[in-house]
């Protein structure tokens, strides 16, 4: 995997036109921490959803560090993915450059094409542990400038994020949600499937953050890729892999 601290090629060829999802990190000017409370990281996520809004693009994961920004986004309907990253950029900047300052951002930045399902629950994983790894605490839910609360708990914060639970929100009020798939929640006790305990050993709340996170984005993958996926293949899917070995 590639260091934070490694420069990008000037050679990189970036493909934005292929319709695949993004992995896209940019860092503050000489990677300095200039995202350095919650005021300045909210405005970023502020930044985020107008641009989300504006270009018509899918967020599927964030996170905001102190010295650099991780994006996992879909190319957008309007414009390019460099449109509206720029923008991005910009926008930020104007609110929170200071005065007497020339840049806030560094030119360049890393764009991944995510090719698959693995590079893509990769990536997220990656998003989600990067306050951890960097020793900004110790758990990623303590960490709330991240999607990783609302893969957990489905809520909702100031940026859109693209997700099982917010496909179910839009058909709800559509009206056309099918019957759904109840994943296990810490008021039914031990974590269950059709009334047998799940896993043996293991913390109730930790594991259901795990299921839910993880069946987040293995559904959420399936709909990015456009399969038709009916009730009962569902079922089918979700009985086949919580039946395999933990």
């Amino acid at each position: 995997m590639t260091h934070l601290h490694c420069p990008v090629p000037w050679s990189l060829e970036r493909f934005h036109h292929s319709g695949q999802s993004h992995f896209v990190t940019f860092s503050c000017y000489q990677r300095q921490p200039l995202f350095v409370g919650s005021q300045s990281r909210c405005t970023f996520e502020e930044a985020l959803e107008r641009v989300r809004r504006m270009y018509h693009l899918c967020v599927y994961g964030y996170v905001v560090m102190p010295k650099h920004v991780h994006l996992l986004l879909s190319e957008p309907e309007r414009d390019t993915l460099a449109g509206a990253l720029k923008s991005l950029k910009q926008g930020v900047a104007r609110r929170l450059i200071a005065i007497g300052c020339d840049h806030f951002w560094q030119k360049r930045y890393y764009d991944f094409n995510v090719r698959n399902h693995r590079q893509f629950a990769e990536k997220l994983d990656y998003i989600h542990a990067n306050p951890v790894k960097r020793g900004l605490c110790t758990d990623p839910s303590r960490w709330p400038w991240s999607s990783f609360i609302h893969y957990a708990t489905g809520s909702e914060g100031i940026v859109e994020i693209e997700s099982e639970w917010t496909a179910n929100r839009r058909e709800r009020a559509a009206g056309r949600l099918c019957p759904a798939i109840e994943l296990p929640h810490p008021s039914q006790g031990r974590l269950r499937w059709d009334n047998r305990p799940y896993v043996e050993g293991r913390r109730e709340g930790d594991w259901d953050v795990h299921v839910r996170r993880e069946w987040s984005i293995r559904l959420l993958f399936l709909f990015h890729r456009g399969q038709n996926i009916r009730d009962d293949s569902l079922d089918t899917l979700l009985r086949r892999d919580m039946a395999r070995p933990v």
